[in-house]
C-alpha cells in the first residue's frame, strides 16, 4: 500500500510518500532425506542410514513475517545568482521494518540402550520410510523423531533507519556540478531470540548496532560540449 502527493507552495515544491508493505511465508513439513546406494553382487542397493550424531534424515517447518513502513518527503526551490541557476532540495527518507522467524526441525534418531542386531550400536538401516511413519511407539531401538531445540523458539528483531539529506544543483553555460551528503542512523534491536539452548556454538544474544550515525557526501561535475555529448567526473561515499 503507498500514498503519495506533491505540491506548489509559492516557489517551493513538496513531494511526499507513505508505504507499509507486508510479507507471510510458510513452509509446512518439509523433508530432507539422504539414500545411499552401494553395489551387491550385479544389483545397485538403495538404502537410507540413522547415524545419532548425524542429521541426514530431517522434517520441519519455517513461518516468516516482515512488515515494513516507508516515509519520506522533500522540498525544493529554485534560486539565480547572476547567471548561475542554484537549486536546492532538502528532504528525509526513513524506514521501519519487523521481521519475525521460527523454524522448528525434526531429526530421525535411534533410541539407544537396545539390543544390537546391527553392526553399530547407532546406526539404523532400513529400506522404505512407510515403517516410520506408522505410529509406532518410541521404544528402544526404534526410530522416532527427535525435535531439535535450537530453532523450537521464535525471533523477532526490528530496524529503523532514517536517513536526512541535502543536494544544491548549479548550473551555469555547460557546466552543471550537483553536490549534498546524507545522514544515516541504522538501530537494529533484537526483541526475541529462538535460541534455547546454552551451548557454546558462536550464537550471542549480544545487542550489536551499526555506527548511530555516517555522513556519506556525493558531488556531480558535468560537463556538455552539445547537445548530445556528456563527460561527467563523479565521487559518492556508499
Amino acid at each position: 500500500n503507498k500514498i503519495e502527493g506533491n505540491h506548489k507552495l509559492g516557489i517551493v515544491e513538496v513531494n511526499w510518500f507513505g508505504a507499509r508493505s507486508s510479507v507471510d511465508s510458510e513452509t509446512k513439513d518439509y523433508t530432507r532425506f539422504e539414500k545411499m546406494y552401494k553395489k551387491v553382487n550385479d544389483e545397485i542397493l538403495g538404502y537410507y542410514v540413522i547415524y545419532n550424531p548425524l542429521n541426514r534424515q530431517q522434517r520441519g517447518n519455517i513461518e516468516n513475517n516482515t512488515i515494513s513502513y516507508n516515509v519520506g518527503a522533500d522540498a525544493a526551490f529554485d534560486v539565480k545568482t547572476g547567471s548561475v541557476k542554484n537549486r536546492i532540495k532538502v528532504g528525509y527518507f526513513g524506514t521501519f521494518s519487523e521481521n519475525t522467524n521460527k523454524q522448528q526441525r525434526a531429526f530421525l534418531r535411534v533410541k539407544e540402550n537396545r539390543p544390537n542386531p546391527f553392526p553399530t550400536p547407532y546406526t539404523y538401516n532400513f529400506t522404505s520410510f512407510s515403517e516410520l511413519f506408522g505410529g509406532k511407539d518410541w521404544e528402544d531401538g526404534y526410530v522416532g523423531w527427535a525435535v531439535n531445540n535450537y530453532y523450537g523458539g521464535r525471533y523477532r528483531g526490528k530496524i529503523e533507519m532514517h536517513t536526512p539529506f541535502v543536494m544544491l544543483d548549479h548550473r551555469i553555460d555547460k557546466w552543471r556540478f550537483v553536490w549534498g551528503a546524507r545522514a544515516e542512523n541504522y538501530t537494529y534491536t533484537l526483541l526475541e531470540t529462538q535460541k534455547e539452548n546454552a551451548t557454546d556454538d558462536g550464537f550471542t544474544d549480544q545487542q550489536v548496532d551499526d555506527k548511530k550515525w555516517e555522513i556519506l557526501p556525493s558531488a556531480n561535475l558535468t560537463y556538455s560540449p552539445n547537445a548530445k555529448s556528456n563527460i561527467r567526473a563523479a565521487y559518492s561515499r556508499v
